[in-house]
């Protein structure tokens, strides 16, 4: 099982996003993909937009 703080540690542009900790600070199975809710943090450090992004999780990891 990941959480979300590992699930963005898989993403390679994990230094320009940040998750929202609202009720998405669950545990999520390894399924395949999984659809994940994020805030975009641009360079003044402000969160512009929450959107879907897509995930392929490995089978191991």
């Amino acid at each position: 099982m990941l959480n979300f703080r590992q699930l963005m540690d898989l993403d390679s542009t994990k230094a320009q996003f940040s998750y929202s900790l609202d009720p998405l600070e669950t545990t999520l199975f390894l399924c395949g993909e999984v659809r994940v809710p994020y805030v975009y943090i641009s360079s003044n450090n402000t969160a512009t937009d929450i959107v879907p992004k897509l995930y392929t999780l490995p089978a191991t990891v």
